[in-house]
């Protein structure tokens, strides 16, 4: 399966970092190629623009106007609906990209 990027974001890239390690587990055991970088939340427009992530998970409240998919990261810190968002974050994952990037 081809690589993929999520990017997980929070204030200070903490929780980002522990989100990222589970997201990242849970994807590979599903079969995916994945890679996830935790950044800070005030880093996130200038990321998005230059890597253009399959999507983004945030801990806290997301910029507004992100091109690409958002998704809670919260769900992965408390357990509450964590296969529910993973399941969404899959479907994103298997669909065309939002920016038209080919996948391998």
């Amino acid at each position: 399966m081809a690589k993929h990027l999520i990017i997980v974001c929070c204030g200070t890239a903490i929780t980002s970092t522990t989100v990222a390690g589970r997201v990242r587990e849970m994807l590979r055991e599903k079969g995916f190629d994945v890679n996830v970088q935790a950044i800070r939340s005030g880093d996130a427009v200038k990321k998005v623009d230059q890597l253009k992530p399959d999507c983004m998970i945030f801990t806290g409240a997301p910029p507004k106007g992100l091109p690409c998919p958002v998704f809670p990261g919260v769900a992965f810190l408390s357990g509450i609906g964590k296969q529910k968002v993973l399941e969404e974050i899959i479907q994103v994952l298997r669909s065309e990209h939002w920016a038209g990037k080919e996948r391998d």
